[in-house]
């Protein structure tokens, strides 16, 4: 979902309907090497770096970016730019 807001806000929304992340992950989800679950790293490939770099990037270009999600419901994500 892309959302115009005041012609200064440019968002992007993405949601699946997937496991979903337990509330008390989400705090540290942007930390370099941090991977959810890790009695399952076997079933599900990755090294923890996706979201750190995200964060970073979005924190150079000053935009945010914010996740819900709950357990077995899913999970959104809206990454949020300033139009300058």
């Amino acid at each position: 979902i892309f959302t115009y807001e005041n012609n200064k806000i440019f968002s992007i929304a993405i949601k699946d309907r997937g496991i979903g992340i337990p509330k008390i992950e989400l705090e540290n989800i942007f930390l370099k090497f941090y991977r959810i679950n890790k009695s399952h790293s076997r079933e599900i490939q990755g090294h923890g770096l996706g979201l750190s770099i995200v964060k970073t990037i979005l924190d150079l270009l000053g935009g945010e970016i914010h996740i819900e999600s709950e357990l077995g419901k899913g999970t959104e994500v809206k990454i949020i730019f300033n139009k300058s």
